[in-house]
């Protein structure tokens, strides 16, 4: 083998080196974007949550929302439905609505298949119940306020599985 040879071989070996860099370096990159936008969909959640578990928990806060907001109505209607007080009612629908939330932060970032089978076990069981499953249905602050997608993504395993 003579040196000529030897040099062109350094070079394909080169190339293909800096080529598969390239491609490693473009996945990297891929993966740093989908990772920093979970982790803004995790930190909207996460925020909206906080407020959302603040409403429930505040009486005061929560009682002056549905007056500026017009929804006595519900909650009362939904009380007497559930055979609790509209207080109670609105407690358990913006409960509710804090886990609208936490499942919308999961579903949003989830793309492994056991995640999304767990949560579909959760939203299966979860979402049954009458409370939740009121809420899901009718809540002026529950699924109204969601990414059309997963509220049609919930709405298929309520279907599938609950009618």
């Amino acid at each position: 083998m003579n040196w000529d040879a030897i040099g062109a071989l350094g070079e394909i070996v080169g190339a293909t080196a800096v080529v598969l860099t390239l491609v490693y370096l473009a996945s990297q990159v891929r993966y740093a974007k989908s990772a920093t936008l979970d982790q803004g969909r995790i930190t909207r959640s996460n925020a909206v949550c906080e407020m959302v578990l603040a409403t429930a928990s505040d009486d005061v806060l929560r009682e002056g929302q549905m007056r500026d907001w017009g929804i006595q109505n519900y909650y009362e209607e939904l009380g007497s439905e559930l055979g609790i007080s509209s207080t109670e009612a609105s407690r358990n629908d913006w409960a509710n609505v804090y886990y609208f939330w936490v499942h919308w932060g999961q579903w949003k970032c989830t793309n492994d298949e056991k995640d999304l089978e767990e949560l579909e076990n959760i939203i299966t069981t979860m979402y049954g119940l009458p409370g939740m499953r009121r809420s899901w249905d009718i809540s002026p602050v529950g699924k109204a306020l969601l990414e059309p997608n997963f509220v049609a993504y919930v709405d298929g395993i309520l279907n599938d599985s609950l009618g």
